[in-house]
């Protein structure tokens, strides 16, 4: 009995989240049989570390549609490493070692960017938007202001410049 009063109030949530998401947006397009589009995306904190850890076996294991990794750190298109995904669209800072995004689909993309459009955000790499059929995909790795907030002006300048990207 006290485990069903706890479950009671999560059902209802879901149910009123079902509700809600139904109003504010469309499922994307899915040729997969199952009916799901399913998007992942993660912060790898270095691609080639996740990938001598078994990244290719998440991936086969997840089977996503789209995979989007932040971090990346590196400075080349490495398409081989993802055979199951034909349409790569790889963002890299001019630092070597440093952020970088990638976005991997099975579908292509309508139409793709890389950036901004302004010099200091996109020497970072940290930025791809991808269009699909119903719906846009933006990928941000998000600069840090850090601890000691030594960079949160350019974090606030990146924050207004996003935003007048994402009204485009």
């Amino acid at each position: 009995r006290p485990l069903r009063r706890r479950l009671l109030p999560n059902l209802k949530l879901k149910n009123l989240m079902s509700r809600l998401s139904s109003l504010f947006f469309t499922d994307p397009p899915c040729k997969s049989p199952s009916g799901i589009f399913k998007i992942v995306n993660w912060n790898v904190a270095g691609l080639r570390a996740v990938v001598k850890k078994g990244l290719d076996d998440y991936v086969n294991q997840e089977l996503p549609d789209v995979l989007v990794l932040q971090e990346t750190k590196v400075n080349e298109d490495l398409n081989s490493l993802f055979p199951l995904y034909p349409h790569q669209v790889w963002s890299h800072a001019e630092q070597k070692g440093y952020s970088g995004t990638v976005v991997l689909s099975q579908e292509k993309p309508l139409s793709q960017s890389v950036g901004l459009g302004k010099t200091e955000h996109d020497s970072e790499g940290r930025l791809i938007t991808v269009e699909f059929e119903s719906f846009y995909l933006v990928e941000a790795y998000v600069p840090n202001s850090g601890r000691k907030l030594e960079r949160l002006a350019y974090r606030q300048t990146w924050d207004g410049d996003l935003l007048v990207h994402l009204k485009k």
